[in-house]
Formats: C-alpha cells, structure tokens, sequence
C-alpha cells in the first residue's frame, strides 16, 4: 500500500469487530491488530481465535492519552504500563491522539531527553511495529503470559447498522453486483474478451471508500451522505454496464441454432454466478421482432417452462413487448440455461385474483388475516408438518413502530426506544391473494401511525423460500423507530449471526421490543445485533442427553482456576467451540482480581468479582466451569445457592468427576437461570481425557453427547431439530426476542 508492506491492522475508532478479523488478517499477511474502542471485554494484549481456530495477536489500547503536559503524560505511561509489567512484558506502546489533535508541540525537540530516561520514552511513527516485534520476542522467549479469547467483540455503537439505511442496502446491492460482474467478465475474458479492469476498479473503490466507518455507518451530515450515495451510484452503474457487457459477449458466443430453432422469436439464457445449482423465478421483459398475439417459452428440450403474465395487463394485442416471470429449474452452479420463446395463439397466464387470503407452494401455505392488520396469521411448513409462527406472540410479518427519545446521546450512532408502541395488528389493511403459475403473492395495504405501508409476500414454486418486501409510504412522523416481526414456534433454540465468512451464536433480548443503547452499554440489555445477511434461530452447538434432551450452547464464559491445566482445558474447548461458531470468554473464577486490583488503571475490559454477570447484557447466556479437585471457587459458590438436592448431585460430580448440566439460579432481576456445564476432575490426566473425548465429539457432530442422569436442569429440554432463518437485502440490525420473535430492523 503507497510502496509500504504493513503488517499491524490499526482500526483505532471502529465500532465493533467481526469475528473473522483475525482469519482475514492473517490471510492478508498481518501479524498483529491493535485498536481503542471501549469494547467489552477486550484485553490490554490477548490472542484472539478466529473462526477457524487459529490466534492473532491483539492489543487494545485507549487513544484519548493525556499529553498536554509533560508530567500528565509521563504519569499516564508508567500506570498503562504496570498492566503489562504485571503480564511480564518490558515494553509498551501509546498512541499520542485523539480525534481532530494537531501534533503535540512539547515533545519536538525533547527526544533524546524522553529516550534517556531509565524506563525510555521513544517517539517513533513505527512504534506499534517495534512493540509488536518486542512481544513476539517475549512470546517465544516464554516470558510473558498472554491470555487466549475467543469472544464476539461486536457490540458497539448498535444503532449504526440503521442510520441511514439506505447506505447499508446501496452497499449490499453494489457489493452483489459488483461479484456477479467480476465473475462473468472473468469467463468472457477467458473467451476472448477484454477485462474491464478499469470500470471495475473505480466501482470498488467508491464502494470501499465508503466503508469507512464513519461513512457506512451512518453518522455522516446530509453532504457526506449524498456524496456516498452519488458513490454507490456510480459503482452500480459501472457493475451493471460490465456484467451486460459481459453476458451479451457471453451468449455471442453461444450457437442456439439447435437448442432454439424455428419457430423461435427471442433466445433466452439464464446464467447462475453462485457455486450451486439453483431453482428461481426470473423475471424478463420480452421485445419482440414482430407483433404476436400469444408466445410460450420452452426448455432446449423442447419442455414447456411454466411461465406467467406480468404486464401489459389487461394485454392489449397484438404485442410488441411484454413482462414475464418464468421459473428456471436447476441451473446449474457457474453455468447456465437456455430457453426459447415461441409464438402460438395463446399468451401465458396472467395472476389470478383468488379468494379468502391464502397462498401456498409445495413446501409452504401462508396465511394472512385482514383483522390482524394483513399480519400472517399462518405459515405452515408443509415438508416438516409443523406450523412456523407463535401466533400467541403476534402475528407474522408485522410492522411495528417505536418511540424514541429525540435528545438521546449521539442519536445517529445510537438506539433508545421509550415504551410507547404502535402495532399494525391495530390498523385497517385490506388483502389479497394472487395466484400465478410460477408466483403466487400475498398483497397487504394499510394504514400505519404515521405513514401507509404496503407488503408483499411471495411464494414461488420449486422454491423452499418466502419472500417478503415492505414499503412505508408517505412518512409524516418524527422519532419513531420501525420494525418488523416474526414470532417463531422454535423450542430450546439460541440465535444465530451471519457473519462476513462466517457464523456465530448471540443471545436473546432479556425482553421485547425494548432498544436502549449507548455505546458500549445495553441499558435494556437486548439482543440487537450486526449481521451479514442472515440470522437463523436453531443452535450451533448443542449438548444432548441419551434421553433425547438437548440443549443449545450460547456465548460462553469458561470458568477456571489458575491452575495452568485447567486453563489449558479450557483453550482446547474454546477452539472447538469457536471453530462450530460459539463464541468464548475465559476466565478466572475470581476474575483475576488478585493481579487486576493492585493496578492503577487498566486497558482491559472484563467484568470484575462484584460484577460477574455484566456480561448478560452484552450476550453471555452459557458458562463452563472446569474443577480439578475442587480448587474452583465458581463452583463452590454455586453449590451454596443450588436447592439442597441439586446441591448434593454437584457436591458427588465434584468429588467423584465427570460432565453434567445445571442452572445458576443467582441472576439478576429479570433474567432466566444460566445453564452451566460442570467439568470436573480428581488429576490432570483425567482432565486432558475428559476435554479431549469433549473436544472430539464437537469436531464430529458440533454436539456434546452425556448420559441422561448428567442432566440436572429441573425443567425440561425438548429437542426441536428445526431452524428459521431471517434472510435480509441490507437491513443488518436485527434481534431475536426473549420470546422468540425475530426481529428486522427498517428505519
């Protein structure tokens, strides 16, 4: 980059990290990563272990430094630096910023002073690289002890994934395209066309410029905003022209003669840019050489494709042009389709208005109800024989607008709804059923609080998908915050987050509705999290019973004493779990507060003993303990706050060894007990046995497998071996409620 190799990432400000950043990283040739945001439970320096099992070194520092002074600053130092001295490390490093400050005037000049002093000052612009070789010295030297973490260090700043929305769709749109142009203009290229190196260059980089993230993220002022969106605009334009150029050279050189001959009137090709083979709707506006009164299309076997009207409707004959929606079946991955249009007497189908509010496929029948504001009163999913909605928590599909509270902090970067709701179940909407022969739909119109709003769902046959767009109309309300929901009838089940390259579990919101953050801090301690493009509601890891019992792994603390086994066991079954996609957070059972409270000040961000379950809110909802012998503390505590029997089955597991399942009772107001999984252990062999046999089933079958009598949660565990998933185009704010319902953030 400008003739530099960097190999330290320094996303001082950024808002949240995704969980790959260390595997992206470390394909990118980077070694180290350092960063300032407050995130929970950051470290002073740690390893973090991306999805893939593997560690990159990490240190997070703060950049808002006294240094205005000399002495401030020098005090400041040797206090930062107690943290590390206390880890064994002889070196640290500062960053002298903070946002818009000019360079500080009384260090020019006084570096040999600074250098001279017996813990040395050094100002440098390449600092971060000389501590980093430092610690990786130290690291193999063994002198220094550097904790290991595979926690989801997400949240930050959550009303950033909806601050002007229409950035994170243009971006998912321009993203999408711009793939689908690389790809076939790489295959054209193949063939003998010329690469459009330059087109697709400046589309990404009007694209990446503005992933900044203070750019995409929303907080911009209306300048900045429109330029970004005359950006995404313009790589749009650009990825669109090279992909039809691309795809026009592609079918160039294509002979039809035999798949398509007379009395053919257009060619067809449907191409597929994905790795496998795919069944969809396409929807293509035929222009016709000649005026026709019918036309049908067919496969180059000559197999008639279900196809049906779109437009002109009512058709004014003979035509010259027309909209159509085919279903193309299986074409297959990186490959493509040819179909034929034919003229005969007769023209496809056009949708059928139908009665009562009911649509359906081979896989799915949805059903609407024009009482509950034309929210979905059914979706049955006919391959499983179940139903898909909790209707007792609402209806499906609904659009439901919040209050906000106008003068809270930084409202662009932040959420704070107040309480007052609107649901569309309390307004007018009348709704129709369509039917068609590749598409059946579902249109809802009615009034909102403060806008009209107007949804469709659709179902397309062959297709184990549904549809669904919202539009609200004619907006002329303030502070209202919009969503949409769907209750799902998913037992014993924990979220899970698309992320960039990956996926990994979350917890629910602790109640429903409610969206109050600032920063790092979940005042309503909800589940309102980033995603990709997907959040799906089954599990990741599971711990079953030979019962049939299961339960779901959440976002984990894994519990030790210091004994250096124990952690030991704890790094195996935290790579295990974060490579199924469960996040890890270790800690000491007393939080490391012998080392942590003599410090002055710390970098670190974990909870401390007095507060040991601050991380609920910020999505802890599972432990593991690990006890060798019984020298965790945890556990011992536990046993006083277990019913009498309970306590007495943990008492034995301690005493005798082995796994089994309970619940902390001791949460705060509000909150569920936590399941806790006990691994105990009389000797060190016995542990290393015991995580290993845990390890490998996970590897296996991302499922830990215990005997039925390990179990000793009171109420309980059905296995549902089912999932929904929550696909969006560019809203990436979403939540799942305590109740299960499925939140989509809109506006």
């Amino acid at each position: 980059m400008l003739g530099d190799q960097p190999w330290v990432y320094m996303p001082w400000d950024v808002f949240g990290h995704t969980a790959q950043l260390g595997q992206i990283l470390r394909l990118s040739r980077f070694r180290g990563c350092i960063w300032s945001k407050d995130i929970r439970g950051a470290l002073a320096v740690f390893w973090h272990l991306a999805l893939d099992g593997e560690p990159l070194l990490f240190k997070r520092m703060g950049y808002w430094f006294p240094s205005d002074d000399m002495e401030p600053f020098l005090k400041a130092i040797e206090e930062h630096f107690q943290e590390l001295r206390s880890l064994g490390f002889t070196a640290d490093c500062r960053l002298d910023c903070v946002d818009f400050k000019p360079p500080t005037a009384w260090m020019v000049g006084r570096e040999e002073e600074l250098a001279a002093r017996e813990h040395a000052v050094i100002l440098s612009g390449i600092g971060h690289e000389r501590w980093f070789e430092h610690a990786f010295r130290q690291h193999e030297e063994g002198s220094v002890s550097i904790p290991v973490t595979a926690r989801d260090y997400e949240w930050h700043h959550q009303g950033t994934g909806l601050s002007r929305i229409e950035l994170k769709i243009a971006n998912r749109l321009a993203e999408h395209a711009l793939y689908q142009a690389e790809f076939f203009a790489t295959v054209a290229h193949l063939l003998g066309a010329e690469y459009p190196d330059k087109a697709l260059d400046k589309a990404w980089r009007q694209v990446l410029f503005n992933q900044h993230h203070d750019g995409i993220a929303g907080p911009s002022c209306d300048r900045s905003f429109l330029d970004m969106m005359a950006g995404y605009r313009e790589a749009l334009e650009l990825a669109h022209d090279v992909r039809s150029r691309s795809l026009r050279y592609l079918c160039d050189q294509t002979d039809t003669a035999y798949t398509a001959p007379p009395p053919t009137v257009i060619v067809l090709q449907v191409h597929n840019a994905l790795g496998w083979s795919r069944t969809d709707a396409v929807r293509v506006t035929l222009r016709f050489p000649k005026a026709v009164s019918g036309f049908r299309i067919e496969d180059s076997e000559g197999d008639v494709v279900p196809c049906q009207l779109e437009s002109p409707l009512p058709p004014r004959l003979p035509l010259r042009e027309a909209e159509v929606t085919l279903l193309a079946r299986d074409v297959p991955p990186f490959g493509y389709r040819t179909y034929r249009v034919v003229e005969i007497d007769t023209l496809p189908p056009a949708p059928q208005l139908v009665p009562g509010y009911t649509i359906e496929n081979e896989f799915f029948r949805v059903t609407a109800d024009p009482q509950l504001g034309g929210g979905l009163r059914s979706i049955y999913d006919k391959e499983a024989g179940r139903e898909v909605l909790n209707l007792q928590a609402g209806p499906g599909n609904e659009v439901v607008a919040l209050l906000e509270k106008a003068d809270r902090p930084e409202p662009a970067w932040e959420c704070y709804t107040l309480g007052p709701t609107w649901f569309s179940r309390d307004y007018a909407a009348s709704v129709q059923a369509w039917w068609g022969p590749v598409q059946s739909r579902l249109v809802i119109r009615g009034e909102m609080r403060s806008c009209e709003r107007e949804q469709t769902v659709y179902l397309t046959q062959g297709v184990r998908r549904i549809d669904f767009t919202t539009q609200l109309q004619g907006y002329r309300g303030e502070h209202e915050l919009f969503v949409v929901t769907f209750p799902v009838a998913v037992q014993n089940a924990e979220p899970v987050f698309e992320e960039r390259f990956g996926a990994i579990t979350k917890r629910k919101s602790k109640g429903k509705l409610d969206f109050r953050f600032h920063q790092w801090r979940n005042f309503s301690e909800c589940g309102a999290r980033h995603v990709c493009q997907w959040v799906d509601l089954s599990g990741a890891a599971w711990v079953q019973f030979s019962d049939g019992q299961r339960r779901p792994f959440g976002m984990c603390h894994l519990v030790t004493s210091h004994h250096p086994a124990s952690v030991q066991a704890a790094y195996a079954l935290q790579r295990a779990l974060i490579r199924k996609g469960v996040p890890c957070t270790p800690v000491y059972d007393d939080f490391d507060a012998p080392r942590r409270l003599q410090l002055p000040v710390e970098d670190t961000l974990l909870p401390l003993p007095h507060q040991p379950n601050e991380d609920l809110s910020l999505g802890m909802s599972f432990r593991v303990a690990f006890s060798l012998g019984g020298d965790n503390s945890y556990l011992a505590d536990l046993t006083t706050r277990l019913p009498e029997e309970k306590a007495n089955r943990l008492r034995s597991l301690l005493q005798e060894g082995g796994a089994a399942l309970l619940e902390d009772p001791h949460m705060p107001d509000g909150w569920q007990p936590l399941p806790v999984l006990v691994i105990a252990v009389k000797d060190e062999n016995a542990l290393q046995e015991l995580v290993q046999r845990l390890v490998d089933q996970l590897e296996e079958t991302a499922t830990l497998s215990l005997p039925a009598d390990a179990n000793l949660v009171e109420h309980p565990l059905p296995a549902d071996d089912y999932g929904v998933a929550l696909i969006n185009t560019g809203n990436v704010l979403n939540s799942v409620e305590h109740d299960d319902t499925m939140v989509l953030f809109l506006m």
